[in-house]
Parts: structure tokens; sequence; C-alpha cells
């Protein structure tokens, strides 16, 4: 049980302990990269003994695991269980990979969703049948209720969850080519287009608005961390909607105004937001303004 423990199926939250630092600053990504640095010991000598992925019998005696290698290793097989079982929701939409899963699925954290950037990076600029990249697949993830911070006092559990969704995007940004930041899926749609869309989404749901100031700065955060690798996507009107970004933003808000929860109650409709993403935008281009007229 200590080599080869359950995995949370629901929610995949078995992190092996000894790979595992609760106290050390971005820790979920040394966790997924010691986890990636033993799986690929693994593979380098399973093929090094072998054909292909096939392991010589004789050589089984001589293959010497560490604890970490095995318990990685049989965390990672459940892991890909779960992922293709959830690729199968999305079965008629071309080449959806387990990267594009990993990417997509609430139920996937950040943790494991970069060790699948890692292992599959030959998958970061693969599209799907709407021409999404995983990037796109990322941006398009929509927040959940453990993103956002109560006001209440939270367990070490809960503070885990929190800004799940966030990571991941800073993960794929990160590990993603330049280029996927000036890609269009089908619609037109560049990563920056599908961002502001969730994000805006995202806060119109809250019902906290002012105790998330620092959820709204990374949000903020991000938004020009794509300005600075696509500068030319301020100037690039949506697919979708055919409005600049900075337009963008505040349709999104408008549109999701008169939404009700699903207790026939209107969502909150923080007008500062998509705000904030306009002036940032009007700011990094005033230009637009007068574009965005004509």
């Amino acid at each position: 049980r200590k080599v080869d423990p359950p995995v949370d199926f629901l929610r995949m939250r078995h992190i092996p302990p000894e790979l595992w630092e609760y106290s050390a600053v971005n820790s979920t990504a040394r966790w997924a990269e010691r986890s990636v640095d033993a799986l690929s010991r693994v593979k380098e000598r399973t093929l090094s003994r072998g054909v292909g992925d096939m392991v010589v019998e004789e050589h089984d005696s001589d293959f010497e695991w560490t604890r970490q290698e095995a318990v990685t290793c049989l965390f990672w097989v459940k892991t890909v269980s779960l992922l293709q079982s959830a690729a199968t929701t999305f079965e008629g939409s071309g080449p959806f990979s387990l990267l594009h899963t990993a990417l997509t699925i609430p139920a996937c954290p950040p943790a494991v969703a970069h060790m699948a950037c890692l292992l599959f990076g030959g998958d970061l600029m693969l599209r799907d049948a709407q021409g999404r990249l995983p990037l796109h697949m990322a941006a398009c993830r929509d927040w959940q209720t453990w993103d956002w911070r109560t006001e209440e006092e939270e367990s070490a559990a809960a503070q885990l969850l929190r800004g799940e969704s966030m990571n991941l995007l800073k993960t794929a940004i990160q590990v993603s080519p330049v280029l996927a930041t000036r890609t269009t899926d089908n619609e037109g749609r560049l990563v920056l287009h599908h961002v502001i869309d969730t994000f805006v989404r995202a806060c119109c749901k809250s019902t906290m608005m002012t105790t998330h100031n620092v959820a709204i700065t990374s949000m903020l955060d991000v938004i020009s961390e794509l300005l600075k690798l696509n500068p030319e996507s301020l100037e690039r009107r949506d697919g979708r909607t055919k409005l600049y970004p900075f337009m963008q933003a505040t349709a999104c808000a408008t549109d999701l105004k008169g939404i009700s929860s699903p207790n026939g109650f209107p969502l909150p409709f923080p007008d500062e937001m998509p705000l904030s993403i306009a002036y940032l935008l009007l700011r990094e281009n005033p230009a637009l303004v007068q574009t965005g007229l004509e």
C-alpha cells in the first residue's frame, strides 16, 4: 500500500509522499519535474534493454528500481488510465491528445497537467478538430468553486485547490512555444480572446470579488504576459464576436449580466474586472479607441 497507494478517481489527488514538499515554494512544479525525471530514467533503461517498449526478460533481474521510480510509475499508469477515460468524452473531436485532456478537465490538478506537458511536449502544437491547441484548452478551462479562496479558515487540503485553473494556465503558457499564442483556432480566436472570456466569466460567477485581489492581479498579469508574447493580438479582432480585445471584455460581461444561477438568483456582476481588462489593453495601445470606432 505504501508503494502503490490508491488514487482518488474523482480528483486524482494522490501525491507520492516522498515527491511532495508542502513547505516548499513552487513545490508542485518541482514534484512534477522530479516525477518526469523518474519516468524518463525508467524509460531509458527499458529501451536500452529491449526492442521498442519490450523489455528483454532475461535482464529483468538486473533492472533495479528505486522506491521513487516504483511509486511514480505506478501512479502515472493509473493517471494515464484516468486521462484516457476522460478523453472518451471528446470522441469525434479529432486528434484530441492526453495533453488536451489534462489541460481541459477540471479533475486534473496542475501538477499532473505539468507532467503531461513535460512528457508530451511534442503535442503542444497539435490541433484538435476545432483547431485548438492545448494552450487554447487551458485558456478555455472554466474556473471552479475551489479556484476562489473563501473567507473561512481553510484546511491545508483545501488550500492546495485554490487557484488551480490559474496555475494550470500559467504552466501551459510557460511550456508552450511562442507560436502557440499567435495561432488561431477554427473560429479565428487567439489564446488572448479565450482568456478574456474565461476571466470575465469567472469573475461574474464569483460572489466575493473584494476578497480576491490576488486572483484579479494574477489575471491581469497573465493578459500582460500574453501581450508580450504576441503584441499584435491587441489589434486582432475576435473571430467569434468580431470585436477588438478591449471591446470583447466589456461585451462578454454585458452578455453575462442577465444570467441567473441554478437557484434562480442573478449572478453578481463585478464591473471592475472587465473595465480593468479594457483599461489594460487600451493603455498598451490608446490608438485602438479610434480604430474600434471606425
